[in-house]
């Protein structure tokens, strides 16, 4: 949807909440946007069999996952006034 180079990054959060009503303000407003989800939970490639070693303990189940937002560059500042407001 969006080329990498023409987006900014507009927000990250790991609540799935959180991440939905920012979704659906853009949405409501027809702003296009892009999410990267990362899991903290699973392993990288550059780490591979980290969680088998270390496991999942002391984590916080609602930060396993994090969801960053981004925005065509035009239309960064119009994000930004729709979430604050």
């Amino acid at each position: 949807m969006l080329p990498f180079f023409n987006q900014k990054e507009l927000v990250v959060c790991s609540n799935q909440s959180q991440y939905q009503k920012y979704t659906s303000l853009l949405e409501k407003e027809g702003i296009g946007y892009r999410t990267k989800v990362r899991d903290l939970s699973s392993p990288s490639l550059f780490s591979m069999g980290t969680r088998e070693r270390t496991g999942t303990a002391f984590q916080k189940v609602n930060c396993q996952t994090i969801y960053t937002i981004y925005v065509r560059k035009v239309d960064y500042e119009r994000a930004v006034h729709v979430i604050i407001v």
